[in-house]
This record gives structure tokens, sequence and C-alpha cells, in this order.
């Protein structure tokens, strides 16, 4: 992690900002984050799908971006 967030300052992100990630990145390597809920049904009505349905649902979404950017 301090490799980490010595090339992210050199890359000049402020140093607030790195060690936020890095915050992020421990949080998740304890393996917080994970917890599913209903939230998502409640507020649209419908049933969250997982990251490779919203992919494939959205494929030309991102190619289109992709290809302006």
């Amino acid at each position: 992690m301090a490799e980490q967030k010595k090339a992210m300052l050199s890359a000049g992100m402020p140093d607030w900002q790195a060690q936020a990630l890095l915050d992020l990145q421990e949080y998740y390597l304890q393996g917080n984050g994970g917890e599913l809920n209903d939230d998502i049904q409640r507020a649209t009505g419908h049933r969250p799908r997982d990251i490779d349905a919203f992919l494939a649902a959205n494929a030309s979404a991102f190619s289109k971006r992709a290809a302006t950017a």
C-alpha cells in the first residue's frame, strides 16, 4: 500500500485522495461491501442484475462511448 500511495502521489494525486482510495481498498480487502439488501428492488420495483447481465444489456452504450472517447 505504501508503494501504491507513492505512485499515486508521484502521478500528481492529492494526498487526501490517495489515502481515501487506499482506505476504500482496505475496506474491501477486509471483506466489507458485499452485503446484499433489497434497496434496489424497493426503489425500482425490479430485482437487481449482476454485473455480467448489466454489461450484456448495455454493451452497445459502452462501445459507442469508447469509440468516441
